[in-house]
């Protein structure tokens, strides 16, 4: 990936959490997170297994979604991505409030 693309790796993914219906927020680390969203309900994910990212690059980047996938259930389901942002940190988000 470019240095100056905000990516991170499948590998790098250290927890899930539903932010609404259509999104999902990934923990890369206690200052990085990024929110994905999938046109299906993402409660439809079935969160009693694990859920994984899968991606055809070695790199998921912001705003190219293209071959990412959230994989969910047993067996798993694969559930298309449509959009990738980075999520605001917490100072940021209390900054603006």
């Amino acid at each position: 990936a470019r240095s100056d693309r905000d990516c991170f790796r499948a590998l790098d993914v250290r927890g899930y959490s539903v932010v609404d219906d259509h999104r999902v927020k990934l923990r890369i680390s206690p200052a990085r997170e990024y929110i994905l969203t999938i046109p299906q309900n993402s409660r439809d994910l079935d969160w009693t297994h694990a859920i994984s990212v899968r991606s055809m690059s070695s790199f998921i980047c912001v705003g190219d979604p293209s071959g990412v996938q959230l994989m969910g259930g047993d067996p798993p389901f694969p559930f298309q991505v449509t959009n990738i942002e980075r999520a605001p940190t917490e100072e940021a988000a209390a900054q603006g409030s």
